[in-house]
């Protein structure tokens, strides 16, 4: 994943220019996310234009410096994505989602 955060201000600016760089957006939720999906070779890149202003970069800023502090949790979430190989779009999202709220409610 790359993530591009940009302030609310700038937003539609960038969006523009990615798409134009990037083709159509897979997603796109106004002012607040964009997501992209291109693949080099057979590598998936998922590119998301964020509003650095939303508690959703905000929250990946913290979830990010939890792994980074604490190395016993980012051995949990790799192994989570090595047991998830297999699982369907839907179910590792869930499982990944749930490791990140726990990690969030517990910087809290």
């Amino acid at each position: 994943d790359l993530y591009v955060p940009v302030d609310e201000s700038n937003f539609n600016e960038y969006l523009e220019r990615m798409i134009k760089h990037l083709g159509k957006a897979g997603s796109i939720y106004p002012l607040r996310r964009a997501r992209f999906v291109k693949y080099i070779d057979d590598i998936k890149v998922e590119i998301f234009l964020i509003n650095k202003e939303t508690d959703d970069w905000k929250n990946s800023l913290v979830f990010e410096n939890r792994l980074r502090e604490n190395p016993q949790l980012l051995g949990e979430y790799v192994e989570l994505k090595g047991k998830s190989r297999g699982l369907s779009i839907q179910d590792y999202y869930r499982k990944k989602t749930e490791f990140i709220n726990k990690i969030l409610n517990s910087a809290q």
